[in-house]
């Protein structure tokens, strides 16, 4: 436990939660780490939290700023990081006692860039649903990592439920006022690695909220934008056998769309999202998904009004 591991946690109008988040990394059992706490401008009680807790353990420290947005605030704690590796925590989630070791060592033992681990969704009745996937204790080399990261169910595009070897973002940076931030810049990490680890073992706790960045209809639509910026990428490098992945993770992200339309009653953008999903419907593949993903896809791409009329009595 000789190497300092940062642990970067942006705030912003979370003191319902902040208290369990923080009090989960000051319970870590691999104990060298630094807890930087990025209060983002937070209009709520956030900042008392904060340096209430700056006064209780030595490895947190606490940094005000003007509100900037989540971005933001991790670009900053990734600015004042002195840590060895990084590792990013949202501040209304939370995670077990071992997530920082169990990373840690999953990264050194394997001799990779980047360890991740699988994560659970987290309701505010308490109850959890877990994703069910098959099992995986692997290393991944940068093509295979660029694949699975495009593949629904897998280690995701999240930048939490990992740990990083801190060069990987010498420059690199999240992008400012842009939502879907963690799609936007994954792609282009995995890509300055050698190898990555993942492990699906359940070590972080993401909470779901109704009034979440992440629940919004603008981050819906920014997803379609963050998926053809990465299927831009993959063409310009050349990674041919990523590509039918990428185009499938679009069509997954349209479909987000339509059945976020559908929930808010609002399709004024409908007819954008339909010409891209026929644009590039041909091009996605299906391998990798499970089979009732699988076909959710396929009626989506191919029978949309069906799709939809179905997805509505679903609602009903």
């Amino acid at each position: 436990m000789s190497d300092l591991i940062s642990i970067i946690v942006p705030i912003y109008n979370v003191e319902k939660y902040l208290q369990e988040c923080i009090e989960s990394l000051l319970k870590q059992t691999y104990k060298n780490i630094e807890i930087i706490l990025v209060d983002d401008g937070s209009p709520d009680n956030c900042p008392q939290i904060c340096d209430e807790f700056l006064k209780k353990d030595k490895r947190i420290k606490v940094f005000h700023k003007v509100n900037g947005g989540l971005s933001d605030a991790r670009n900053y704690g990734l600015e004042r990081a002195t840590g060895n590796y990084i590792c990013f925590v949202d501040s209304d989630d939370f995670v077990t006692e071992d997530y920082i070791e169990f990373l840690y060592n999953k990264l050194i033992l394997n001799n990779v860039d980047i360890a991740m681990c699988g994560f659970t969704n987290y309701y505010n009745d308490n109850k959890m649903k877990c994703k069910i996937k098959k099992v995986q204790n692997k290393i991944y080399d940068r093509e295979l990592a660029h694949i699975y990261l495009n593949v629904l169910g897998y280690f995701d595009v999240a930048s939490w439920n990992k740990i990083y070897k801190k060069e990987l973002f010498n420059d690199v940076r999240f992008p400012v006022g842009k939502t879907c931030e963690d799609w936007r810049i994954m792609h282009n990490i995995i890509d300055k690695t050698n190898n990555v680890f993942y492990d699906s073992a359940i070590k972080y706790y993401y909470r779901r909220r109704e009034n979440s960045i992440t629940s919004s209809k603008k981050v819906r639509m920014d997803s379609i934008e963050a998926a053809l910026d990465a299927l831009e990428f993959y063409k310009q490098k050349k990674y041919l056998k990523v590509l039918p992945y990428a185009y499938q993770s679009l069509m997954i992200a349209c479909m987000g769309v339509v059945n976020n339309m559908i929930c808010f009653n609002d399709f004024s953008k409908y007819n954008y999202v339909d010409n891209i999903k026929k644009k590039y419907r041909m091009k996605a593949c299906l391998n990798k998904l499970k089979f009732c993903k699988k076909i959710q896809l396929l009626f989506f791409m191919y029978f949309t009004k069906i799709y939809i009329r179905s997805i509505k009595i679903l609602k009903r």
